[in-house]
């Protein structure tokens, strides 16, 4: 247990580098615990010293003695750090939005590729939260155009978007300056013949 949550609290550690993680002095705090409680024998130098003292061979000193006769201990500590790591994730992936991120590109690939392997969890996780909280529609998202959708919905961005069209009108007048390069773009491409009479040509 202490070394598996050892093991990915430091990988996130050394991803994290760099970035603002406002997670990262709880999880610094949490391996600090993890080393003192689990990893290493925390009872072990006080009984090492005690039993050499009392002229004892140190290989005769059996290590985490006192963990070993307490399982209800050792229980409760593995139930512990197993919700410590639950809302490391969660407080990590709300942040990130890595989750969502990850469901949508799974279904994405599932559905361009159905040989592909089922990844048990996530489909576990969409089933829990529904395809309505997950993907922002009853059935899951069969085409481009419908992950596309279903993300920036899910991501709030289509209603980003829907906010910034509907307070920045963009004012064209008959008369808004263009350059010249546009305009003879403009003309080769659509040969328009009343062009210079709707648009103020400026020169640059």
């Amino acid at each position: 247990m202490g070394l598996r949550v050892g093991g990915i609290l430091e990988n996130y550690i050394r991803f994290a580098d760099g970035f603002a993680a406002p997670i990262k002095p709880v999880i610094k705090t949490t391996l600090a615990e993890v080393d003192c409680w689990i990893t290493k024998d925390f009872m072990g130098p006080e009984r090492l010293k005690l039993h050499i003292d009392h002229g004892e061979f140190q290989d005769d000193v059996e290590p985490f003695y006192y963990l070993r006769r307490h399982p209800v201990l050792c229980g409760l500590m593995i139930f512990r750090f197993s919700l410590t790591m639950n809302e490391l994730g969660l407080s990590n992936s709300n942040q990130w939005g890595a989750t969502i991120a990850s469901a949508h590109l799974y279904n994405a690939v599932r559905q361009e590729l159905p040989e592909f392997s089922q990844w048990l969890d996530m489909e576990a996780l969409i089933m829990i939260h529904s395809n309505q909280r997950i993907f922002w529609r009853d059935r899951l998202p069969s085409d481009p155009v419908q992950y596309s959708r279903s993300y920036e919905r899910s991501t709030g961005v289509s209603s980003m978007i829907s906010h910034f069209a509907s307070s920045v009108q963009p004012v064209i007048t008959p008369k808004t300056p263009i350059k010249r390069e546009e305009l003879d773009q403009f003309r080769s491409s659509r040969n328009n013949s009343i062009i210079d009479s709707a648009l103020h040509v400026q020169d640059q």
